[in-house]
Order: structure tokens, then C-alpha cells, then sequence
């Protein structure tokens, strides 16, 4: 998965990294940090190596390289991404990374005073710059404001659509992860989820149409590439029978609710190991008295961070378990 910012990615991470603990699966995990060298494309160096030369799934952070990619996964990789409405995830990088102070925007409504004169304020040149402009085209390894003309953006997304096999949309994030399950062969229960990373409500900048439409004439390509995924999303869903996606839908959310009740005693703010800015408010949650000694309970729950953090540690575990039974065995 080529994880994206600020689009559900989290969430979908996960996952991921559940199913992998699970199934005892090798992740792609970095040497250092929780990202795979971002905002740096990716290369192999920045992976944690291991001695059995396998890897089954890709989920941290990363600026897409697909060679590079391509040399370290199976022949047989799915690959996915996600998407959200590029005004809304806009608006999301611009308030979680408070990218108005890197900027130096003075005044209360920063987002409006950017979107005011946008090209003035991006040419302040700093370490924010992939956020400011086209971000989901910079994560997927090109340069942002290289699309001077319809017809190049319109191959571009076009080799896109040949190398990802789905494109979740983080607006129907349910409705993506049924057509995940069935592309995956998976069981329901590993696509039950609670949302990670999520601000509450007062972190969210409200938005008036006209701001919307700004921002999606700002970001253009992005605007263009989610509208195309979007398009070819629903073709799928058509595919897979409407009345069949109600079903599983309902399913899981039936599902949800049952590790819900099981699990969550509150919503909270700004947990242990939620990541971020002061002024930002996380969603976070804290765990029922009998549920904090249940793995999926805790799993479910725990960040991103603190996350592949543990799973580091489960890696070296393997690694060295990997290495004594080859001893062994030479020894023989």
C-alpha cells in the first residue's frame, strides 16, 4: 500500500499491520523512524533487512518508487493506495501540520489568507513544500508542478490506473474495503477497524464553497487524479452488484459494533503515542478495564507509531530466532 496523508491511511495501515502480526507475515519496515525515507523516493537501503529475503506487505509511509518497490516485493504484489477529496484533504494537511506558521501567514484564518494569494506564499521555499501543492501527485513519486498540460496529466494517471490494482476512496471507506476483501481473499474480521488519526471536530477548519473551489483549482492534478479514481471506483462497486456491497456493509459494520462493545470504554483526545502538533486534537481511544489484555482490542487501538514500533521489535525477534536455528542446523 503506498500509504497517502491525511486520506484514511492510517486506518488502512492498520490494518495491514494487524493482518500481518497476525499471519506472521514480513512487513517492510523501516531502519529508523516510522517512514520509509520520506519524503526521499524510496529506496531498498532504508529497509530493515532480513536474512530470509521475503517481504509480503508494504504499509509505511513512503514516496512511491515503483522500480525500486518492484525489486524488494513478490511478482505477484496487489497494489493499493487511497484517496480523499482533495479540498477536504487539504484543509487536513494544512491545519494538522499547521502549515500557516511554516509559512509565516499572520491573521486568525491563515488557510484563507494562503488560498488568497497561494503562489506567493508556496514560493517561500522550505521543509513543508510537498504539502503545500499537489501532494498526493509528490507522494506518488513526481514532482507536483510538473503537469503543464492535460494531455501529460492525463498519462500520468493514466499509468497509474495500470499499476495499482485499487484505489480506495476515503469517503467510502467501508464500500473500498469490501473490494479489498474480495481482492485480497480475505476474512470480514480482518477488515474491522476503529478510525486512527482523526482530528475531532473543533480541529477541522470550516470551509465555504468558495475556499473548496479554490483549493481544488490550486491542486489540480490531485483534483483531477481523485475525480478519475473516483469514476473508476464506482465501476467497480457496479461490478461487484450494489445489493451485494449493502449486505457486506451491514455485515461489517455489524461486526464493528460487536469489538466496539467489547473493546472501547471512551473516545478520548490525544493518547499515548498519538502524534501531533500542539493546538491539534487526535482522536484517541481508551480501552474497557477487560478488554486491555484482549490483542485485538489493544491492536485496534494503538497508533501508528507506538505501533511499528512493537512491530520493529517483533522483526528483530524473528531475525534472531531466523539466524540461531540456521546455526543450528549448519552445526549439525
Amino acid at each position: 500500500m503506498l500509504k497517502t496523508h491525511k486520506s484514511g491511511s492510517s486506518t488502512l495501515q492498520n490494518i495491514l499491520h494487524r493482518y500481518a502480526d497476525k499471519h506472521n507475515l514480513t512487513l517492510v519496515l523501516p531502519k529508523f523512524s516510522h517512514q520509509l525515507g520520506y519524503p526521499n523516493k524510496f529506496t531498498r537501503d532504508v529497509v530493515y533487512e532480513v536474512p530470509w529475503n521475503e517481504y509480503n506487505i508494504f504499509a509505511q509511509h513512503s514516496r512511491f518508487n515503483l522500480p525500486e518497490v518492484m525489486k524488494l516485493m513478490p511478482e505477484d504484489t496487489v497494489y493499493v493506495t487511497i484517496l480523499r477529496e482533495p479540498a477536504a484533504q487539504f484543509e487536513s494537511l494544512f491545519t494538522y501540520y499547521k502549515l500557516g506558521n511554516h509559512l509565516k501567514i499572520s491573521g486568525e484564518n491563515k488557510l484563507e489568507e494562503f488560498l488568497r494569494i497561494p503562489n506567493q506564499y508556496s514560493s517561500r521555499r522550505n521543509s513543508i513544500q510537498r504539502y503545500i501543492q499537489n501532494n498526493y501527485m509528490f507522494d506518488l513519486g513526481f514532482n507536483p508542478n510538473q503537469f503543464v498540460t492535460d494531455t501529460k496529466l492525463a498519462k500520468v494517471i493514466e499509468k497509474l490506473d495500470i499499476v495499482f490494482d485499487l484505489v480506495l476512496i476515503a469517503e467510502y471507506f467501508d464500500e473500498s474495503l469490501i473490494l479489498l476483501r474480495y481482492l485480497m481473499c480475505w476474512d470480514l474480521d480482518s477488515l474491522v477497524y476503529f478510525s486512527l488519526n482523526a482530528r475531532e471536530q473543533a480541529s477541522v477548519h470550516s470551509m465555504s464553497d468558495s475556499m473548496r473551489d479554490k483549493i481544488s483549482e490550486w491542486n489540480s492534478a490531485d483534483d483531477s487524479l481523485y475525480r478519475y479514481f473516483n469514476e473508476t471506483f464506482w465501476q467497480k462497486v457496479e461490478l461487484f452488484g450494489e445489493q451485494r456491497m449493502e449486505e457486506e456493509i451491514w455485515a461489517l459494520k455489524e461486526r464493528r459494533q460487536k469489538y466496539w462493545d467489547m473493546c472501547v470504554d471512551d473516545v478520548t483526545t490525544n493518547g499515548k503515542g498519538v502524534w501531533h502538533l500542539p493546538g491539534v486534537n487526535v482522536k484517541s481511544y481508551s480501552l474497557k478495564e477487560s478488554a486491555k489484555r484482549n490483542k485485538d482490542c489493544e491492536q485496534m487501538t494503538k497508533p501508528e507509531i507506538p505501533f511499528t514500533h512493537e512491530l520493529i521489535s517483533k522483526l528483530r525477534q524473528r531475525i534472531t530466532a531466523f539466524r540461531h536455528s540456521h546455526i543450528s542446523m549448519d552445526n549439525w
